[in-house]
């Protein structure tokens, strides 16, 4: 069982309760680990090594290692991994692209939604990455799922057209 405190994020940092951890913009990844009861609730953070990035989806990979995306203005479009030992790496995606979910697919690589860019990516393990084109021109890819069938499955918005696809 895993309890899960409130976490706000702020302008100066992150708050639980009374305490406060300043972060780059008030950013902050967060892992709570498994508790008995709300005291016994312990955290480790890891800071993004960009500091204009805004983590947002994250997953397991098939490493074990924690695999985030990071939203942000310019270059700071990028998909982050913290290893089972802590250490963070980033991996650069093109300039804008702004990743959101990520999962980890069937095949061993992972899969992550860009709300600029029209495309899916992939990332293997060893962070190279590959863009697929989604059906509608000028949509945001967004939620992203493996389905029972092993098939990558998100969904799309665009002005005129919302769909699922796979």
């Amino acid at each position: 069982m895993y309890t899960t405190p409130r976490v706000v994020r702020g302008m100066n940092g992150c708050s639980f309760g009374r305490a406060v951890w300043a972060g780059a913009l008030g950013l902050c990844l967060l892992m709570a680990t498994p508790a008995l009861s709300q005291a016994q609730v312990s955290f480790a953070e890891y800071s993004t090594l960009t500091a204009s990035s805004t983590p947002e989806g994250i997953t397991k990979g098939p490493d074990g290692a924690i695999w985030f995306t990071e939203a942000g203005s310019g270059s700071a479009s990028k998909i982050g991994r913290i290893s089972t030992t802590g250490t963070v790496t980033e991996y650069t995606l093109p300039s804008g692209s702004q990743p959101l979910q990520i999962v980890t697919g069937p095949d061993g690589n992972l899969y992550f939604t860009v709300t600029s860019g029209n495309f899916i990516g992939q990332i293997t393990p060893s962070g190279t990455v590959t863009e697929f084109s989604i059906p509608t021109t000028g949509a945001s890819a967004t939620g992203l799922a493996v389905g029972a069938n092993n098939t990558i499955w998100f969904a799309e918005a665009a002005a005129g057209v919302n769909a699922i696809a796979s």
